[in-house]
């Protein structure tokens, strides 16, 4: 990295972004302080807007982010056919506001060295202090005794699936700082973060803890040769539960797919876990049917809470994002939405340098797995994880460049 010039000194706007993204983890489902996060976002845009101006002359970069625009425009098509458009304009506003966000964090650490690690700093200092507010709140004994009981801990801070993510993310993080980069100092955030993870007993959240730090394992140790077979065999593992989940789903199988969850109850005596459990299978079910009869367009964004909430759910999603987004937006935002995945997958092949790749596929692959779970296509901590990327790969390619003008000089 080069010598920090006066450009690269640590700015207010640095600061600002970092206490916003902490705002986002705080307070992202406390309806009744999201207005805190929102009064951080604002301090942040204005002070951005500032610097862009300031250091960049008011010069941007928006051709790195076209890749979005696809999702983003489909959005606002959605509003001419959703059942509801109040709904879908909900979903226009937001994603709209995420690629405005997106925009001003790429252009403030654009060409910035390796200040872009800003990005996932401010998320693993998040999910930190998400994580201390259990430890203060519950106390290290009742977290331990709810891990050895099966008894979930943190509730009072956060709903514990998101509690369980925003730590697995800070554990993911500080691990590949630690063991990656030996900053050993970091293993503390990883230790603390990861037992709050366990203690939220987020099935989903673990299995992605595990799936990150094993990848972040074996590529650090230098096992180049297994690497891409890995990589593919893992993104095609990926594709294949995807693909069953899916024909499952249809109604030609349901008997085969009742037969499998009594099998399943068989063997585990009890089956699937909670009332929970089967809620989520039969909401996926519910989803795809929903894709089946809107296969192109789907119902339109946010719009499966027209037809899920009061039927099958409480809540306004299915839980699953394959399956919200081929119901809401069939095929086409379904493929808008994971192309972004797959123009990054397609670059990560070509960047073998990049110091930072062992993070960004666990990154992805973390992703792709919690997708199975969780709603996140207009999640802000998704975005911001793509906009790291983005300038990961980015700065790498400049340093490739520099190099190769500087080795013909």
């Amino acid at each position: 990295m080069n010598k920090l010039g006066k450009k690269n000194k640590i700015r207010i706007v640095d600061f600002a972004f970092i206490w916003y993204v902490i705002t986002i983890f705080l307070y992202t489902d406390k309806a009744e302080k999201i207005y805190i996060s929102n009064y951080a976002f604002l301090f942040f845009f204005i002070l951005a807007i500032f610097y862009i101006f300031k250091d960049k002359n008011g010069k941007t970069e928006i051709l790195p982010l076209i890749i979005f625009l696809p999702f983003v425009v489909f959005s606002w098509v959605t509003c001419a056919f959703a059942i509801s458009v109040s709904l879908a304009f909900e979903k226009v506003i937001t994603l709209t506001s995420l690629f405005i966000m997106g925009f001003l964090v790429y252009n403030i650490y654009d060409r910035r060295d390796e200040f872009f690690q800003i990005i996932i700093i401010a998320i693993m200092l998040g999910g930190f202090v998400v994580a201390l507010h259990v430890v203060f709140s519950e106390g290290i004994y009742n977290i331990i005794f709810g891990i050895i009981h099966g008894k979930r801990v943190g509730k009072n801070v956060l709903q514990l699936n998101y509690l369980g993510r925003y730590t697995a993310y800070s554990a993911m993080i500080s691990f590949f700082y630690a063991y990656g980069l030996k900053k050993y100092y970091l293993y503390f955030i990883t230790i603390i973060s990861a037992v709050v993870c366990v203690g939220s007993q987020s099935r989903q959240a673990m299995f992605a803890l595990i799936v990150s730090v094993f990848i972040i394992w074996f590529s650090t140790n230098h096992y180049e040769r297994y690497y891409d077979k890995i990589l593919s065999t893992i993104i095609k593992l990926n594709l294949v539960i995807t693909a069953v989940i899916l024909v499952l789903r249809l109604p030609v199988f349901s008997s085969l797919t009742n037969r499998i969850i009594s099998g399943i109850s068989v063997v585990t005596d009890n089956g699937l876990n909670s009332f929970s459990d089967y809620e989520r299978l039969y909401m996926i079910q519910f989803g795809f049917n929903v894709f089946l009869e809107h296969p192109f367009l789907g119902i339109g964004l946010g719009n499966v809470r027209e037809v899920v909430t009061g039927i099958i759910s409480k809540y306004g999603y299915l839980h699953n994002n394959y399956i919200e987004l081929l119901a809401c937006g069939g095929i086409i935002g379904f493929f808008s939405y994971y192309g972004i995945y797959f123009k990054i997958f397609k670059d990560i092949k070509t960047d073998k340098s990049d110091k930072f790749k062992n993070l960004v596929i666990a990154i992805l692959i973390s992703s792709l797995v919690l997708d199975f779970f969780a709603v996140t296509y207009y999640s802000k901590i998704q975005w911001l994880l793509f906009i790291f990327i983005f300038l990961s790969g980015n700065a790498n390619r400049e340093k490739t460049i520099e190099k190769y003008i500087n080795n013909t000089d």
